[in-house]
């Protein structure tokens, strides 16, 4: 009895694990400027996922500010029109709405999004995300995004700041085939382009006040 529910279980694994692996495989869709971009197949089957990785000379704590600033993501978030926080329960736990602005003749979006951070190993911090749609009215100008999960992987390495950015998006609504390409490279390339840009020069420029101050 035991070798036969032996035998079954291993059966079982073999039919799974390749399942297993094959939700969990990442392709490279895009590399340029030290930036990679990945794609795999969601669990949902109706979206992909997205992973985007970039090197930067900067530190955890000055991308969480960043992140957490939803006042200034229009300056580095790809189709962000404004930002503004609801509600910040903690250091560690705040709620965040944002207009997304995009391509004529779509229509605009909002989101809501609860987000939580996460001490990982010394030097590593996560930030998860996700919608939470109808913690406020909907607003008849725009399209409120329901579906809308992912996280931020921020860790201090020797060479800077290792920063890996993850998420699964359902815009709503019907979008053109050139939208939806840009939204899986483009969006997730010059929002960590744009972000490498503004952490790094704000770290220059403090790098600069100290030596002028001294």
């Amino acid at each position: 009895m035991i070798r036969f529910m032996r035998r079954k279980l291993a059966i079982a694994f073999l039919i799974v694990q390749p399942l297993t692996l094959l939700a969990a495989d990442w392709r490279l869709t895009r590399a340029e400027n030290g930036i990679e971009i990945y794609l795999r197949e969601s669990e949902t089957g109706t979206q992909k996922d997205i992973r985007a990785s970039v090197i930067i000379r900067s530190s955890a704590a000055a991308a969480l500010n960043l992140i957490r600033n939803a006042e200034q993501c229009s300056r580095w978030i790809l189709y962000c029109k404004s930002g503004q926080i609801l509600k910040s329960a903690s250091q560690s736990e705040w709620i965040v709405y944002s207009i997304t602005k995009l391509p004529f003749p779509l229509k605009a979006r909002d989101t809501i999004l609860a987000s939580q951070l996460e001490l990982q190993q010394p030097g590593s911090i996560r930030i998860r995300f996700r919608t939470i749609p109808d913690y406020i009215p909907t607003n008849p100008s725009y399209v409120r995004i329901r579906d809308l999960s992912g996280s931020w992987l921020l860790s201090e390495i020797p060479q800077g700041l290792r920063v890996v950015y993850e998420f699964r998006a359902d815009p709503g609504g019907l979008f053109p085939d050139w939208f939806v390409n840009d939204s899986l490279s483009n969006q997730p390339y010059q929002t960590l382009l744009n972000m490498r840009l503004l952490l790094e020069n704000h770290s220059e420029s403090r790098s600069q006040s100290e030596v002028s101050g001294r």
